[in-house]
């Protein structure tokens, strides 16, 4: 895209040239094994930093990493595909309507105290997958075992109040929200006009409609469908409705 900006040496950190609304961030290569690993790589200027907590790549090669080292990530945050699918049948008088809806190649930037536990200093509502200790990088020290040193954990070391260096939009914490939705399902049933024509009845229908019954996707911790990058949102509301048409 073009976009008036002021010229910038680095050019992968200019907006012209990448899509609306390109996601951008550091380049995360997992979690800090140990001190050495800390020592013998590039400085991080992003505040105190220990085993456990993430290790960002040197992209510009000055032996410092900052906000210099931001670069496109991902995809963009608006769905560069959107589609859907459906399919209609009728048999001896059932007729069945199914309706998919889905989005692709697009991105999004997970962040707050739902995802990043006590980032404000508070409890607030962690989701379960974050609360996890199993996913979680655990010092030795605290488990007895260095198997919970996991440099591939899914989330860092855990620490009280907002960490600086874990707590930046880096690939870390960027995930695929694609996804698929069985956004409406329909069954019904027309009885048959000479059953209902004793009733003086013309015509009559039974049917099932359901709304955003399933979803498959990959973000998993709440519907990339939603406008959001912290879960703060309530999800898309499944519906169901059984109802009953006639006419004379």
């Amino acid at each position: 895209m073009e976009f008036d900006e002021e010229s910038n040496s680095l050019a992968y950190q200019m907006t012209k040239g990448y899509r609306y609304e390109q996601v951008k961030g550091l380049i995360a290569l997992g979690l800090f094994e140990d001190y050495d690993d800390i020592r013998n790589s590039p400085k991080q200027d992003f505040g105190d930093y220990m085993p456990g907590d993430i290790k960002y790549k040197d992209v510009n090669g000055d032996g410092i990493i900052d906000d210099k080292d931001k670069v496109a990530i991902g995809s963009t945050a608006i769905p560069n595909l959107i589609y859907g699918m459906g399919f209609s049948a009728l048999w001896k008088g059932i007729d069945f309507n199914i309706h998919f809806q889905g989005a692709g190649k697009s991105s999004k930037m997970i962040e707050g105290f739902s995802v990043m536990a006590f980032k404000e200093r508070d409890w607030g509502n962690i989701f379960a997958e974050a609360a996890d200790p199993a996913n979680r990088w655990i010092s030795r020290d605290i488990s007895g075992t260095t198997d919970t040193e996991r440099t591939d954990a899914k989330y860092p070391r855990l620490t009280y109040g907002n960490n600086d260096n874990n707590n930046r939009a880096s690939t870390f914490w960027l995930c695929d929200s694609k996804y698929v939705r069985l956004k409406t399902l329909e069954i019904g049933y027309t009885l048959s006009k000479k059953i209902l024509a004793k009733a003086g009845i013309s015509n009559a229908r039974i049917f099932f409609l359901g709304n955003n019954l399933a979803l498959w996707d990959s973000l998993k911790l709440w519907d990339p469908e939603l406008d959001t990058n912290t879960g703060e949102k309530y999800p898309l509301p499944k519906t169901y409705t059984i109802g009953l048409t006639f006419g004379f």
